[in-house]
């Protein structure tokens, strides 16, 4: 994949670390930067969670791999800078051009 393929949508859900648990295997692991810790599915390669360094207290998960999706609506939409210019953004949830993180972060 090039760097400037992206998905239109992605919807991941960020919940404490020490809340989450896989039920059934485990998934397959990789570092894909220094500080980021990814984990998939080794038989088809979902993507499952994404763990940062700075942030070992949370784990985020990919809403797509979840049982019950629908019990976590979106609030707020993130990463808008690398929006593909036909995707939609919803008018009545926050938006930021990277993470809420960073805005909040901003003096």
């Amino acid at each position: 994949m090039r760097p400037d393929q992206r998905a239109p949508r992605d919807a991941w859900t960020v919940v404490r670390a020490d809340t989450f648990a896989f039920f059934a295997g485990a998934p397959a692991t990789f570092r894909s930067s220094p500080p980021v810790r990814r984990t998939f599915r080794a038989a088809c390669g979902t993507p499952m969670t994404y763990q940062h360094d700075d942030r070992p207290l949370t784990i985020d998960i990919a809403m797509a791999t979840l049982d019950g999706p629908d019990a976590f609506a979106p609030t707020c939409e993130i990463w808008l800078s690398h929006r593909i210019s036909w995707a939609s953004v919803d008018p009545l949830l926050p938006h930021f051009p990277r993470t809420k993180a960073e805005a909040d972060a901003k003096p």
